[in-house]
């Protein structure tokens, strides 16, 4: 697989990270009513997860 599609599947998966991270935010502080600040510690440490997880989606998709 080229590299050019490499980094196309990677920020595609990583766009679809951070937008699961801004509907969780929007329906845990808005519909369910949570505390904010556990919402965004919650959202926090799945932005550090979603960094974490970019060299192995590199890796993984070079292997294929």
């Amino acid at each position: 697989m080229s590299l050019f599609k490499v980094f196309l599947k990677t920020i595609f998966v990583v766009i679809m990270l951070l937008l699961l991270q801004y509907i969780f935010v929007i329906f845990g502080v808005y519909f369910f009513d949570l505390d904010i600040r556990i919402v965004y510690n919650i959202a926090y440490i799945m932005l550090i997860g979603t960094i974490i997880i970019i060299p192995v989606l590199i890796k993984g998709f070079l292997d294929k």
